[in-house]
């Protein structure tokens, strides 16, 4: 699949589009360690700024991101998703340059910072992120978290 094959736009809490997000989220991040989110988890998302990749042509979710806890100057990435056949595409690195524009020109915050997968720290280095500090168990894997100024 072609980037110029999809569509990333804003999606609403709670709508068609959103659902569709969540579900892509569990199966790539969740599914594979035998969890879901708990009703709390998705409460949550009410709060947040929800990006989603679709394709043109039948509207499918193919990638996730969400924008969280803005204060002052900064600001978390969470939930980078995208459906395993098509990770190693261009998308993942798309959402982060759309949210990273985001938050940097609307938001007007001067760093951003994430919780990685330790196997995910080689994507997040290639775009400028950082470690900082020690790892930590999250979702019962090895985590960093990156920082990166905008």
């Amino acid at each position: 699949m072609n980037i110029n094959d999809l569509i990333f736009r804003w999606v609403t809490y709670g709508d068609p589009d959103y659902l569709a997000l969540v579900q892509l989220r569990r199966e790539v991040l969740r599914y594979p360690l035998n969890l879901d989110y708990t009703e709390e988890d998705l409460k949550k998302d009410a709060c947040y700024y929800h990006i989603g990749a679709f394709t043109k042509d039948t509207n499918t979710a193919v990638g996730n991101i969400i924008l969280t806890d803005i204060t002052n100057d900064t600001c978390r990435i969470r939930q980078l998703a995208v459906r395993s056949d098509l990770q190693h595409s261009g998308i993942g690195k798309t959402l982060m340059y759309v949210v990273e524009t985001h938050a940097k020109i609307v938001e007007e915050v001067s760093t951003i910072f994430l919780h990685s997968r330790e196997s995910a720290v080689p994507f997040y280095k290639k775009l400028g992120y950082n470690i900082e500090g020690d790892s930590f168990e999250e979702v019962g894997l090895v985590h960093y978290k990156m920082v990166k100024k905008l």
